[in-house]
């Protein structure tokens, strides 16, 4: 058996504990959100429910550029073990679009970029070409890029 250590966190507080098998327990203040990985600091992805998810997408931009990073993957992990709906998946892209750690900003465009002439039909490409404009335009401009030359 493996023991993982697991440290979680509201806004208010943040707890730590060894999970000696399939369940464990840690003892929260209550919050908003619940972040199942604080600090980045496990090596796992974590799954939540709907509203679970809503509410720590919700929190993400003002959350740590790890943290932020861990919800992007484990948003996108959750997604491709079909647990988690797209919807969330863009939900959490949008809302870190503008964070200030450039990695958690682009995770999610990156995996989704790769399905795009796989996956995607000619209107929705289109479609995802103007959301990630509209996310990332203002940021790349800063950049030096021109989104209007291609």
């Amino acid at each position: 058996r493996w023991i993982v250590p697991v440290c979680a966190r509201t806004a208010a507080s943040s707890a730590c504990t060894l999970v000696e098998g399939d369940e464990g327990r840690l003892d929260l203040a209550p919050g908003d959100w619940v972040l199942p990985n604080a600090g980045a600091s496990g090596y796992y992805r974590f799954d939540l429910d709907p509203a679970g998810w809503e509410r720590l997408i919700a929190a993400a931009p003002g959350l740590p550029g790890e943290e932020a990073m861990v919800i992007a993957d484990s948003a996108w992990a959750s997604f491709e073990a079909g647990r988690a709906p797209f919807s969330t998946v863009l939900a959490a892209m949008r809302a870190l679009a503008g964070h200030q750690e450039r990695l958690a900003a682009v995770f999610i465009p990156g995996r989704i970029g790769g399905l795009t002439q796989t996956a995607l039909s000619a209107a929705d490409r289109s479609a995802y070409g103007a959301l990630i404009n509209s996310l990332f335009r203002d940021r790349l401009s800063a950049m030096g890029v021109n989104l209007a030359r291609g």
